[in-house]
């Protein structure tokens, strides 16, 4: 009842765009598991800003042996989710806190730096796939939503997959319906083969880029199950477009 009493509390203030008060909210001073407190506060968390193009979030590090042990960096997108994993003091490297995230469906990145002096990057222009155009007013079948499942798991079967894992939400969910393996071990085991050819590139305003697995909008549409809809006749100049899907 206690706790029932303090969620309600919480989620009024924050409503009403109030400051919670201290006994409801771990980020007051004056709350008893006030989040910074030596007692309370995750001794082994290293938080700092991370700024690339297109990408922009917190770093997140542990200052464990168990640690040391990983070539990517595990960004976080919103300070949300790094209080989050502040609050999870069981965590001590950062494939554990990968997992956390990964099983909740909560985005992130896992970028590396490449050594070019072992590979270079070959990316490579993304393959147009659609699940294809319709008329206008056309009915789709049980044959069309089987063509659509068929080509989701063709999808989540490339090593590249694991990016509708980081993604999180609706992407996250398809990809936890459909793939036929261990899709959660795959993304929290950092950037697949695929990276060199498919990644995509992140670019700090000094120093070298860092990669990681992403997917193409065409590829989030087809596991969005988008459709292509003519919206008028036809014409060497007059084409629209309208998007439809299950």
């Amino acid at each position: 009842p206690d706790l029932n009493k303090c969620l309600r509390a919480f989620v009024y203030y924050m409503t009403e765009k109030a400051t919670p008060p201290r006994i409801v909210w771990d980020l007051h001073r004056g709350n008893t598991r006030y989040l910074l407190n030596v007692a309370v506060r995750h001794n082994n968390i290293a938080i700092r800003r991370a700024e690339y193009s297109h990408l922009s979030g917190y770093s997140v590090k542990y200052t464990t042996n168990d640690d040391a042990d990983f070539f990517w960096d595990l960004i976080v997108l919103s300070s949300t989710t790094a209080v989050f994993l502040m609050r999870q003091t069981h965590i001590r490297h950062r494939e554990a806190a990968a997992h956390f995230l990964a099983i909740r469906g909560i985005p992130f990145h896992t970028v590396f730096e490449p050594d070019l002096r072992v590979q270079v990057p070959h990316l490579l222009p993304s393959v147009r796939i659609t699940l294809g155009y319709r008329s206008r007013g056309a009915r789709f079948t049980k044959h069309d939503y089987r063509v659509y499942e068929s080509a989701i798991q063709d999808l989540l079967s490339t090593p590249k997959a694991r990016a509708a894992v980081l993604r999180g939400g609706l992407l996250w969910r398809l990809a936890m319906e459909y793939s036929q393996h261990a899709i959660i071990d795959e993304a929290i085991s950092g950037p697949s083969t695929d990276v060199w050819y498919f990644g995509h590139e992140f670019f700090p305003r000094r120093g070298p880029a860092v990669m990681d697995d992403g997917l193409s909008p065409d590829e989030i549409d087809l596991l969005c199950g988008v459709y292509r809809v003519y919206s008028s006749k036809l014409s060497q100049h007059n084409m629209h477009i309208l998007y439809t899907n299950w």
